[in-house]
């Protein structure tokens, strides 16, 4: 039986009660309040603490526990949006996600501010952070959630996308990071879905065929 990790979207805001807003606490900047501000957060940046984990760390919880409870064949993830940004991230720091499937973001750096549609800008916080992708850009996050026996990534972006990472540009890397993946010869693949069916930032009903279809189709 697989198991299927979707992650909608990433739009996080300062924990509300009612109609309360309790702020967060910083030891530095004092006590900030986030309203769907993501490119704040590096205000909450230190030596021993990354905002990013309030986007990662709830996938790993949700996933151990789901793994301690129940036995899978396989573990697939997928997401529109932020969401398709944690499963290109998350898929490539954790391997246990056998098949990815991101849809609607994560353009490599070199093609921000091409959009045909202006919008996206430079990304928000996450998506720019130069602490984690000094490590590995997006090119190689790509590979490293793809390359290895077992796993498959799925990219998906629509090409009349009215928001963000309209497919067309995917044209300009989706050859060189398949090469790279099979250049690396230890299995898996990569391949970018451009998706013409729909004029929205969302799952269309072919790229949801296309993910189950892919998933039912086993290892």
């Amino acid at each position: 039986m697989p198991i299927i990790t979707s992650y909608i979207n990433n739009n996080t805001t300062t924990r509300i009660r009612g109609d309360r807003v309790y702020p967060v606490k910083s030891k530095r900047f004092g006590e900030i309040i986030f309203k769907n501000d993501h490119n704040s957060f590096w205000l909450l940046e230190s030596e021993e603490f990354s905002p990013m984990k309030f986007f990662l760390h709830p996938i790993t919880v949700i996933l151990n526990r789901l793994i301690i409870e129940n036995e899978y064949d396989r573990i697939a993830m997928t997401g529109i949006s932020g969401g398709g940004w944690a499963t290109i991230l998350y898929a490539a720091i954790d391997k246990r996600i056998q098949l990815s499937y991101p849809v609607g973001h994560g353009l490599p750096f070199f093609l921000l501010g091409r959009e045909p549609i202006p919008g996206e800008g430079h990304g928000d916080y996450e998506s720019i952070n130069p602490r984690v992708y000094r490590i590995a850009n997006y090119l190689e996050l790509y590979i490293m959630g793809a390359a290895e026996a077992g796993r498959r990534q799925t990219q998906i972006l629509n090409i009349y996308d009215q928001c963000c990472s309209p497919g067309i540009l995917g044209n300009h890397y989706k050859n060189a990071v398949e090469g790279h993946v099979k250049k690396i010869n230890q299995g898996g693949s990569y391949k970018l879905h451009q998706d013409y069916s729909i004029i929205a930032h969302n799952y269309s009903d072919d790229t949801l065929d296309i993910i189950i279809k892919d998933i039912s189709a086993g290892l």
